[in-house]
């Protein structure tokens, strides 16, 4: 279970002002009791279970990501994100490497 320490929530809300992704990433926990069909997992959407069950990387929106970590977050999507790992994906800055009149 992920715990929120107010370091953590500080340097998620400067990622998520400076335009960074974030990504979720199911535990096994997770998994098993969606495999398990038990009560608390039941009300997650049938697609949404697939998708989690496939333990691949989810696409998060900044704005659920700031609620999560304000505790404003529905108690549902609050449980999921709780049981897994949520990454990090900076912002990439462009970058010219060639001068202007250097192309060959």
């Amino acid at each position: 279970m992920n715990i929120l320490t107010e370091d953590v929530i500080r340097k998620i809300k400067e990622y998520a002002f400076n335009g960074a992704e974030f990504k979720f990433t199911p535990s096994t926990e997770l998994c098993d009791m969606i495999a398990k069909d038990i009560p608390i997992v039941r009300g997650i959407a049938k697609t949404f279970k697939e998708l989690i069950l496939m333990k691949l990387p989810i696409r998060v929106d900044t704005e659920m990501i700031l609620k999560f970590c304000d505790k404003t977050l529905d108690d549902k999507n609050s449980f999921i994100l709780h049981h897994g790992d949520i990454n990090i994906i900076p912002r990439r800055e462009k970058i010219n490497i060639l001068k202007k009149g250097e192309n060959k």
